[in-house]
């Protein structure tokens, strides 16, 4: 069969609206291994600052990324969760561009995989089987010209690597990659808690992903153990801490973010959402010198802050930021955890501190049917 090629589904189109949720018909002429999504949009006139707040950036607008087929979901996680999925994928962090300067256009990429690796000639989706293919963004750009974004300036690109049609029998046959939020959670102070995971003996379990994010919190306050349970036996147990090395070494991490900012006034306190984070900060211009004073958790405080110092930011992390993954194909021999008679699946976590965003996403293996 002919190598796989990369097809342009759609090229900046405009968002109909400032916030919504907009479905974007995919072609089901070909088999696919890959959709890429690109977002953009332009920031405010003067600048896109916020002081002590999530920053105004794209995968903040972009709520949520969903493929569905009618009512079966082949992919569903918010924009934030997508980057670090694919991180884990990669090694590094999927491509961007972030800033504060005013009428600067940010952008960002989101892929979504139905293989091992692009173009995966064994593990793609069979689209031309399905009556229907969709993919549905929630999104909200927040409008202003110092806070946000500029007015009707949210564009997007969806691009496609894909293989030929085959015959029926063998595309039915084929296996794909399904990703999926399964809970969402917010840590209590202490204690254990379990989360149940999809029991389905058509799907095999490649991994779980558990997403843990508190502003100013160092990794492995909120949630300092996490373990998988099979019929209420403890199988895996580690440290938040200690998987996150682990998660580093196998994907060969080499993190960073970089980031062009516009301080507001006198405070300047920047929520990187990237905890523990090795940062340098380079100023540019502006009437005095700003640098980086206090960094606790993610929360980067700087020091001799005036209105409009521009600088540039850049982070380095020595594991993926607030997350941790259960790799059952960590040699990607395609040896995941079959759930064949099986009663129940659970991830737990143990609490240490409240007030920890939780996400847990299941990643499987399925054929179509």
């Amino acid at each position: 069969m002919p190598g796989p090629r990369l097809i342009k589904l759609y090229d900046r189109n405009a968002f109909p609206a400032n916030a919504g949720t907009i479905t974007i018909p995919i072609k089901r002429t070909h088999q696919i291994s890959d959709l890429v999504l690109e977002v953009r949009a332009t920031n405010g006139a003067t600048n896109n600052s916020v002081d002590a707040a999530r920053q105004q950036e794209i995968s903040e607008a972009i709520s949520r990324i969903r493929l569905q087929s009618g009512s079966k979901v082949y992919y569903d996680t918010t924009a934030e969760m997508n980057q670090h999925i694919e991180t884990y994928r990669r090694g590094k962090y999927p491509a961007e561009w972030r800033s504060q300067w005013g009428a600067a256009v940010q952008e960002a990429t989101f892929p979504m995989p139905f293989g091992l690796d692009d173009g995966d000639d064994q593990m793609m989706l069979p689209a031309p089987l399905m009556d229907s293919l969709d993919l549905v963004l929630d999104y909200d750009f927040t409008i202003s010209a110092t806070l946000g974004f500029a007015t009707g300036t949210g564009m997007y690109s969806v691009y496609a690597y894909v293989w030929p049609v085959e015959p029926v029998p063998v595309m039915e046959n084929k296996n794909f990659l399904v990703t999926e939020k399964k809970h969402d959670w917010t840590t209590l102070a202490t204690g254990d808690h379990k989360f149940d995971l999809t029991l389905d003996e058509r799907r095999q379990l490649a991994r779980i992903y558990c997403w843990c994010y508190d502003q100013g919190i160092a990794e492995g306050v909120d949630i300092t153990d996490v373990g998988l349970k099979i019929d209420s036996e403890l199988i895996a147990e580690y440290k938040w801490c200690e998987l996150q090395k682990q998660n580093a070494n196998d994907c060969r991490l080499h993190w960073q973010r970089l980031w062009s900012l516009d301080s507001l006034g006198a405070t300047d306190e920047i929520w990187t959402r990237c905890p523990d984070n090795i940062p340098n900060y380079t100023n540019l211009s502006g009437a005095v010198t700003e640098f980086i004073n206090t960094l606790a958790g993610d929360t980067l405080t700087m020091a001799n802050s005036a209105a409009d110092i521009q600088g540039y930011l850049q982070l380095w992390c020595e594991r993926i930021p607030g997350m941790v993954v259960l790799d059952f194909d960590r040699n990607k021999s395609l040896r995941h955890l079959q759930p064949q008679g099986v009663r129940d699946i659970e991830f737990a976590i143990t609490q240490a501190a409240a007030g920890g965003d939780v996400d847990i996403l299941e990643q499987s293996v399925m054929k179509y049917w």
